[in-house]
């Protein structure tokens, strides 16, 4: 056993190589069936060479031959009947290699879609919700919050046209460009001013730069006695900025 058979892979690649030698050398190496036949006059290997005391006989002359006849049709051989049979093995082989890739095709296909259709759904789920209306906001929020909000909503009305813009987290103000918001609490409002400036009151919580003119300073209203004097200053300023669009 050669060495290179170390396991069953090198045993059917080497089988696979013979066979394939094989089948490359044995055509060459046929031999005729019926053994070669001495032509007239040729000498048989197994007699002895004529002396000068054994006379030689005259070459008998052959007798004329019959005319060659037309050769009969020849059947198939086994050849070529194995030669017909390989190529139809083959021919098999791609037709069932056919059909396998177009079984695969059909599910990446059937994948791709369901893959897609699923895309669509996890899509569609991640878009935000529509915005909602100033009723929608009031009927989520507390009775105290409500009438706080109506509050604020009577007294910016006070100063001329606003622009009502609800959004999913607040309700914004605007006139060019907005210059109020107000966020529902649980029993409270948080409103955001946007003021020429930064206040420097106890009741502002937070000021962001809105922009190079402008910040947006963040104030509570818990009570209606927060829409004092000081807090209406606030949002006539900040009316007035919206109206100029800075």
């Amino acid at each position: 056993m050669p060495k290179l058979m170390k396991n069953n892979d090198s045993h059917w690649i080497t089988l696979l190589v013979v066979l394939i030698l094989m089948s490359l050398v044995l055509p060459a190496c046929e031999l005729p069936e019926e053994g070669s036949q001495l032509t007239p006059g040729a000498r048989d290997p197994g007699q002895s060479e004529p002396t000068l005391e054994q006379p030689v006989e005259a070459p008998v002359e052959p007798e004329p031959t019959e005319q060659p006849t037309a050769p009969e049709p020849t059947q198939a051989t086994p050849d070529s009947e194995e030669q017909a049979s390989s190529e139809g093995d083959i021919l098999k082989i791609f037709i069932v290699l056919a059909i396998i890739l177009g079984i695969i095709g059909v599910i990446m296909m059937l994948i791709a879609v369901l893959g897609g259709g699923r895309k669509s759904k996890a899509s569609a789920a991640e878009e935000p919700p529509p915005p909602k209306s100033v009723e929608d906001h009031l009927a989520m929020a507390t009775p105290k919050a409500a009438e706080l909000y109506n509050r604020f909503a009577e007294l910016v009305q006070t100063f001329g046209q606003v622009t009502i813009t609800p959004t999913q987290t607040r309700i914004d103000y605007r006139v060019r460009t907005i210059f109020a918001s107000v966020e529902f609490r649980e029993d409270s409002l948080l409103v955001l001013l946007v003021l020429p400036e930064r206040v420097d009151s106890p009741r502002v919580i937070r000021v962001d730069t809105y922009t190079q003119s402008s910040f947006a300073n963040y104030t509570y209203i818990r009570t209606l006695d927060d829409y004092d004097a000081e807090f209406s200053a606030w949002l006539q300023e900040a009316y007035s900025l919206g109206v100029r669009g800075l």
